[in-house]
């Protein structure tokens, strides 16, 4: 794994950890199907001042129309068996899910391009007004107090 990937997953591990964000971040995803992953790696490019190339940015979408409804799938399933399979089952389900937003993490950081001087913008990499919104506000926050390692 590279080191940008590790650097990735770690900023999502450090927002998942903070109760208030996880709060919102969930309720982004139940209630307006934000792709939670995108919209953090959204954030941590900016922090990052990473760029995007042409290709980078069309390779975004074929990777959000891949794996944002296979993640959908897992954690809808997961949702729909937790109070029914055994509990061994229902984590596997969890790690599952959890490992298909690792890996779509980690393409997400295949796509930038450390030479490109343009930062990813939210127009470029295609989030709606509300997911822009949400953006805004975990930078707000991570800027007013840091993610704790």
């Amino acid at each position: 794994m590279s080191a940008l990937n590790e650097s990735f997953w770690n900023f999502c591990l450090q927002t998942w950890s903070d109760k208030t964000l996880a709060e919102r971040l969930i309720k982004a995803s139940i209630e307006e199907h934000t792709d939670v992953v995108l919209v953090l790696f959204f954030v941590w490019t900016q922090q990052q001042q990473y760029g995007l190339s042409a290709a980078g940015t069309i390779k975004i979408e074929q990777l959000a129309e891949v794996y944002r409804p296979l993640i959908e799938a897992y954690r809808s399933l997961r949702r729909q068996s937790k109070d029914v399979v055994a509990n061994k089952l229902y984590q596997a389900q969890k790690s599952l899910e959890l490992l298909s937003e690792r890996c779509y993490a980690n393409e997400l950081c295949d796509c930038i391009d450390t030479d490109e001087v343009n930062i990813a913008s939210a127009e470029v990499i295609s989030l709606s007004n509300y997911d822009q919104a949400l953006a805004r506000h975990l930078t707000q926050v991570i800027d007013s107090e840091p993610l704790k390692p």
